[in-house]
């Protein structure tokens, strides 16, 4: 599988944003000066490939997301999305598949914000509930509630007309849930540390 690693997308974000002022700023469509943006995206989770040693495997999977983001002034946001609990395979628990919520909080920086392509690089933590959903889960197996960890995210915003946009998005989220047992015994984490690659809309007023 091709991996993306955050220094890379922090990298091509910066070249982008360098390139972004060729887009005139009186060539973008009306002003979009709204502090408010809300918007829904499809998510791919695109977890690492063996989360519980090498013989082990997650599958990635398709959501939506809700998204809301507050315009802190022309070059910065903050940005709160929301993942819809999804279940993801794996053959880690003897069939059962985890169960995860995310929830990012970003902090944002959009270069060339007055361009039509307006590329951004943001940082902030993330909050994914967490569960294991069907199967034997393999002797009496728990997984962690919720996982707290930190976000990078780099993308691209494209301006349709002054309110409407497309979103390209990627998101690391360093994501480590804890497994046990009933009995109380301790397991190991699951190294599950996906990228979220993302398409969406969004309306700015």
């Amino acid at each position: 599988m091709l991996r993306i690693y955050p220094g890379r997308l922090a990298a091509v974000a910066l070249a982008a944003g360098l390139a972004a002022p060729c887009a005139a700023a009186d060539e973008t469509p009306g002003g979009g000066n709204g502090i408010f943006q809300l918007g829904v995206r499809v998510v791919y989770l695109s977890p690492q490939s063996a989360p519980i040693g090498s013989a082990s495997s997650i599958s990635g999977k398709v959501y939506p997301e809700l998204d809301g983001e507050w315009f802190l002034g022309p070059s910065w946001s903050t940005e709160l999305a929301i993942g819809a609990p999804t279940n993801f395979s794996t053959n880690a628990f003897d069939g059962a598949a985890i169960r995860l919520m995310p929830i990012s909080w970003t902090a944002k920086y959009l270069f060339a914000p007055d361009s039509r392509v307006r590329p951004y690089l943001g940082a902030g933590v993330h909050y994914t509930r967490s569960s294991l959903a069907g199967g034997a889960a393999g002797n009496f197996t728990t997984i962690d509630s919720s996982s707290v960890g930190v976000v990078a995210q780099g993308g691209l915003e494209l301006r349709a007309s002054p309110t409407w946009c497309v979103n390209l998005d990627i998101r690391y989220l360093s994501l480590q849930p804890g497994t046990g047992t009933a009995q109380g015994s301790t397991g190991q984490d699951v190294k599950i540390d996906p990228l979220l690659y993302s398409v969406g809309i969004g309306y700015r007023w």
